[in-house]
């Protein structure tokens, strides 16, 4: 309708538009401390593939990871 070119418009629209870093969302972490390690060194062993694959591959990976010594949980987290 102004005849601009589709990008145009999104950067005019977009320079005029200043989010404070107070208004963006900020996200809670998920898993704290020890218990992030296990995820983390499950998607390394795992070559860091994706999330949806390494979710189905856990079951396998974490035996063998503890029977390796690459990794030990405590009953709780490993339950998380």
């Amino acid at each position: 309708m102004t005849g601009w070119h589709r990008k145009h418009a999104v950067r005019a629209l977009a320079s005029h538009v200043a989010i404070s870093p107070e208004a963006r969302r900020q996200r809670k972490p998920t898993y704290g401390g020890p218990i992030r390690d296990a995820p983390v060194a499950l998607w390394e062993a795992s070559d860091r593939i994706c999330g949806k694959r390494l979710r189905v591959m856990i079951p396998t990976l974490l035996p063998s990871l503890e029977r390796h010594g690459r990794l030990k949980l405590v009953p709780g987290i490993r339950a998380e």
